[in-house]
């Protein structure tokens, strides 16, 4: 069963692909919403562009990739710089992965790895199975 966001992206994806569609009409309907559902919208459309940049990063072959692609990338950083000069508050955007990436301690070399008490050599005892 499909949930509610992918029954509408699939309807949102169909009603794009006709030509008749008008995207000012689109956007200019969901722009007259109450503040809530205009941070909701907001909170979706800077998801759209995070994983538009995200597929031009991985896309990009050759230095060619779509207008749309490459706008979703500068929009990306955009989206980033504003999130550094302003503390948005009502809105729950996606966190810049690079940086979160960097904050993170070192890895510490010479430790050992080991996830399993049967792989430490010290205390490996022999035991005799009586069906074995």
């Amino acid at each position: 069963m499909k949930t509610k966001e992918l029954k509408i992206a699939e309807q949102l994806t169909n009603a794009v692909e006709d030509h008749f569609f008008n995207p000012a009409v689109f956007g200019r309907y969901l722009s007259d919403q109450p503040f809530y559902t205009v941070d909701r919208i907001m909170e979706m459309i800077v998801q759209v562009i995070n994983n538009l940049s995200n597929r031009h990063e991985s896309e990009l072959v050759d230095n060619e990739s779509s207008e749309g692609l490459l706008l979703a990338y500068e929009l990306k950083h955009a989206v980033l710089a504003i999130q550094e000069t302003i503390k948005l508050n009502n809105l729950k955007l996606p966190k810049d992965t690079k940086k979160f990436i960097s904050q993170l301690p070192p890895v510490k070399t010479g430790t050992s790895t080991r996830y399993n008490w049967s792989e430490d050599s010290t205390t490996r005892t022999h035991i005799e199975h009586p069906f074995i």
